[in-house]
């Protein structure tokens, strides 16, 4: 009896990638994910409130929070224009005094 083997070439299958969102998406899941938790973010702990943030607009876009926390990558400087905006229209309210970021109008 002979046997055969069978040699299968490797093959190369491209990332499927997601599209990085707008900076109004990220607005828009910054304030449904502040209105999931109370409108509120506790930021009296920069790098905690940082990974809560991450994860709630994970939640809502996708993602990991891992992806939005790397600051190397495109989505934290996304995140950060986000969030400057937010304040500059006065949808973000930030209290330093409070250690709290608050949605204005929630």
């Amino acid at each position: 009896m002979k046997r055969f083997v069978l040699v299968l070439p490797l093959l190369t299958i491209p990332a499927v990638t997601q599209a990085a969102p707008s900076e109004n998406e990220v607005i828009a899941a910054v304030d449904a994910g502040l209105r999931k938790t109370g409108c509120s973010i506790d930021i009296s702990d920069q790098s905690a409130s940082e990974r809560r943030l991450a994860e709630l607009i994970a939640a809502e876009i996708g993602g990991t929070a891992d992806n939005y926390l790397d600051r190397s990558g495109p989505l934290h400087d996304m995140v950060d224009n986000a969030v400057e905006t937010m304040m500059e229209t006065g949808r973000l309210t930030v209290d330093l005094a409070a250690g709290t970021a608050r949605l204005s109008d929630c």
